[in-house]
């Protein structure tokens, strides 16, 4: 509350009517350092996703399903209200902006950090409106007196043997597109599609190895701005050599001021204060992230390399299953905290090894039921013999990034939690199984997750799956299963997407059951060509909860099948007592 108090203080002392606070950095980025999180430092709220809008009178914050629970939670006594994104009743922020915005009024937001689409739907709203934005002001800084400051981890070079092409080749495929789009200069913010082009790496953000950077690449130049104390000699030598300039990170502002002719850029990824530095000079061509769409296709070494990494972090996976079922087993403490450590230790075991893919979900009984819970030393909960475990993990390996959920039965369990839970395997093993025509979509394709659960009158607020990238983010686009507008992306072969349908009752429990699929080219007939999916992850499903008389035969074999090959894959790589836990959880049905 007093932060929600000296925020408005601030807004009557410089006459601002609104102030918007995103979950943003100048990036664009889903995770963002701790130097860029000024939402959570207003609002208390930690989710990755989300907005703050403040009034001289009001505070509110607009968060996605994934997070009701958890941000209900964490802004309670801080005087922000809850606005929830995509349910009847709650407008969206445009729509607030819309009805509550009045001529004369002055809006504040950093504008490094507001897209150049957002702005432009916030200007739709408001219409003819007379307002004043104030885009040059970071409005929390002077507030935030412990602010963290920005990163210095150094850059590191993927090499090609992980990366499967060198920045050269790189280079001239974006430059293959530019032609077509007919665009001189394009302008790249994003972070992951930075370092997917320069085959660079960093720390900056927690789980993510990128490194605070901007782009631009022209028919006959490449700059990369970064700070240029993280790059050594050598990295500095090798980007020269592929004809990469490298200029200090704060230049990028000044430098698009000298650009020319067609400048393509992508709307959603490009920040307001950017696009405003143009010159009249340019031509200005929105695009959608030409580096994005090649990014998502994984070239052969990369899909190669990311099988064999399954196959490293599934070892780790069954490991670690195996010590929590014996410590539930034995009546040992057992905590949330202790599972997230036994996991970061078996896959530490691999030589190729970086860091978890994301912060750990080892979520007991009704924690599983906010979606991106965390356990903390304040809200650890003991795990006991009974009820759900979920745990969704995965890890950065040089070899490729994963992302998997098992939900784990622990001991007696209420016939609604073994029905929940086979209706979320129905509906994964569905999706998995499903063949279809090339130019299919994941807006297509979520409601066969969903079905099985909608028969029930059951839903999830959240998509089915997301894009993995490769030693970069674990939610990449562009391509989803989603029944929300962003997810029209035709699947191409080479994409990875995952497949996790869910079941969240606060209260209770919640059940997710997760693994990354490759999209892969199954046959051509006189209709078209067709496509499907290699399940990539190799890890046991726990078929305890499984109410066998809902499953399909259909569904019973694949997943006979896909223990079968889970086995087969990992048993080589575990020891004679692992091999005979898993021989045990992997057993036909």
């Amino acid at each position: 509350m007093k932060r929600l108090q000296a925020i408005q203080k601030r807004m009557k002392e410089a006459d601002l009517s609104i102030l918007v606070i995103p979950s943003a950095d100048p990036h664009q980025s889903e995770y963002v350092a701790p130097y860029w999180k000024s939402r959570t430092f207003a609002t208390g709220f930690t989710g990755s996703a989300g907005t703050a809008l403040v009034t001289q009178e009001e505070g509110y914050l607009w968060a996605d399903g994934r997070y009701f629970i958890q941000a209900q939670k964490q802004i309670q006594e801080t005087g922000f209200q809850l606005m929830k994104m995509g349910i009847p009743g709650y407008p969206t922020i445009e729509e607030w902006i819309g009805e509550h915005v009045e001529s004369g009024d002055r809006i504040g937001f950093d504008g490094r950090v507001i897209s150049l689409e957002t702005m432009e739907e916030w200007k739709c709203a408001i219409g003819n409106r007379k307002v004043d934005f104030s885009i040059e002001t970071d409005w929390i800084d002077k507030l935030w007196t412990e602010r963290p400051s920005l990163s210095e981890a150094p850059i590191f070079e993927l090499m090609t043997e992980f990366a499967g092409k060198g920045r050269k080749e790189k280079l001239a495929e974006v430059r293959k597109q530019m032609k077509k789009l007919s665009v001189d200069a394009y302008v790249i913010s994003s972070l992951d599609d930075i370092a997917w082009l320069t085959n660079l790496r960093g720390g900056d953000v927690a789980h993510t190895p990128v490194f605070a950077s901007f782009f631009i690449l022209t028919r006959e130049s490449a700059t990369l701005f970064v700070e240029e104390g993280k790059i050594s000699k050598e990295i500095f030598a090798k980007l020269n050599a592929d004809q990469i300039e490298v200029k200090p990170y704060a230049l990028f502002y000044q430098e698009l001021g000298n650009l020319q002719g067609a400048v393509g850029y992508d709307p959603k990824r490009i920040s307001m204060l950017a696009e405003s530095l143009f010159s009249d000079q340019v031509v200005a061509k929105p695009i959608q992230e030409i580096t994005t769409g090649l990014k998502a296709v994984k070239n052969e070494v990369e899909l190669n390399n990311l099988r064999n990494c399954q196959i490293e972090d599934g070892a780790a996976m069954v490991r670690s299953l195996k010590r929590i079922r014996e410590a539930v087993e034995a009546g040992q403490k057992l905590t949330e905290q202790v599972v997230d450590a036994i996991l970061i230790e078996e896959r530490g075991k691999s030589l190729f090894f970086l860091e978890p893919s994301f912060d750990t979900i080892a979520a007991y009984r009704s924690n599983a039921a906010m979606m991106h819970y965390r356990a903390t030393p304040e809200n650890d909960t003991e795990i006991e013999a009974k009820g759900f475990l979920l745990i969704d993990s995965g890890g950065q390996y040089y070899t490729g990034t994963t992302d998997i959920t098992r939900t784990l039965g622990l001991g007696d369990l209420t016939g609604e939690e073994k029905k929940d839970y086979t209706l979320v395997l129905k509906g994964m093993i569905q999706l998995t199984m499903t063949k279809f025509l090339k130019g299919t979509s994941g807006l297509q394709l979520d409601p066969i997750a969903r079905s099985p659960l909608w028969k029930e009158g059951m839903d999830y607020k959240c998509g089915t799956g997301h894009g993995v990238g490769y030693l970069l983010g674990v939610h990449e686009g562009p391509q989803n299963f989603s029944n929300r507008k962003g997810a029209e992306t035709p699947l191409e072969l080479g994409m990875i997407v995952t497949n996790e349908p869910g079941v969240y009752k606060e209260g209770k429990h919640g059940i997710r059951t997760e693994n990354m699929l490759a999209v892969q080219k199954e046959k051509e007939t006189g209709d078209g060509t067709f496509y499907g999916f290699e399940t990539m992850t190799l890890c046991p499903i726990d078929t305890r909860p499984i109410e066998l008389t809902r499953l399909l035969d259909e569904e019973k074999a694949w997943l006979n099948a896909y223990h079968q090959q889970v086995f087969d894959a990992l048993a080589p790589v575990l020891s004679e007592e692992e091999q005979a836990f898993l021989r045990e959880e992997t057993a036909s049905i």
